[in-house]
């Protein structure tokens, strides 16, 4: 009976202190950047003008505010939901290079509902997988004629409208709890988003072209994130009565 009596602590010990199975926030810092292929077309035949895609790019900063749902099966696995809100400031160019235009554009707002799944390693620290469906939004923006100095440099009355685009991304990720009801997160997400046509327009002018614009987007975020539910708590409801 003794040795039964130390074994269930050292037992107990082992088996995880409760489920993490709840509703939770986050809040995250990050840095993103977006490339996109583009290449132009003419708005009255469709046909091709750039027949090859060009690669553009941009960079910033990005915060984001999320709410999820995570539920433990057994003692490693846990799935979830969640939507996240980056709020950016990942600014770049288009280019409408025919008439040697371009324009400085910003993917300022982006959306993510997804899914995740994780393996916990131990009681405090999991590994995890996000897929799921994004949206983002690309602002528009002024050309500016790029030739040199005395070749027409300068701006131009043309512009690009913003833009709304959707797609799917995936991610990869590391938890660790940090108390009962905070835990850090790191993230690398990559997105991907259909094609939009961006029209380079004037007032009273015909349009100079059409641009094809197919961004793709990466991320790396550190997450903090406040569970509503308390491993301490469930810990003291789950010990077995004397």
């Amino acid at each position: 009976v003794g040795m039964l009596g130390l074994a269930a602590p050292a037992m107990a010990d082992l088996a995880p202190a409760a489920p993490n199975s709840g509703f939770y926030v986050t809040g995250v810092v990050g840095v993103g950047g977006w490339t996109a292929n583009d290449s132009t077309q003419s708005p009255t035949t469709g046909n091709c003008v750039i027949c090859v895609d060009m690669r553009q790019g941009g960079m910033g900063g990005l915060l984001t505010v999320g709410v999820g749902y995570d539920h433990q099966f057994g003692s490693k696995l846990v799935v979830g939901a969640f939507g996240d809100i980056d709020f950016s400031q990942a600014n770049g160019t288009v280019n409408d290079p025919f008439p040697w235009f371009a324009a400085k554009v910003t993917q300022d707002f982006s959306y993510y509902l997804g899914v995740r799944a994780g393996w916990l390693i131990s009681r405090d620290t999991m590994p995890y997988l996000s897929v799921g469906f994004t949206g983002t939004h690309f602002s528009g923006g002024s050309m500016v004629d790029v030739r040199p100095a005395g070749a027409g440099a300068g701006a131009t009355p043309f512009s690009v409208s913003g833009a709304d685009y959707t797609g799917f991304f995936g991610g990869i990720g590391l938890e660790t709890r940090l108390t009962d009801s905070l835990s850090l997160r790191g993230e690398y997400r990559y997105a991907m988003y259909g094609r939009q046509l961006l029209r380079d327009t004037a007032a009273g002018q015909n349009p100079r072209d059409s641009i094809r614009f197919e961004p793709s987007s990466q991320t790396f975020r550190i997450s903090a994130v406040y569970k509503f539910y308390h491993l301490g708590e469930a810990a003291a409801d789950s010990t077995p009565a004397d």
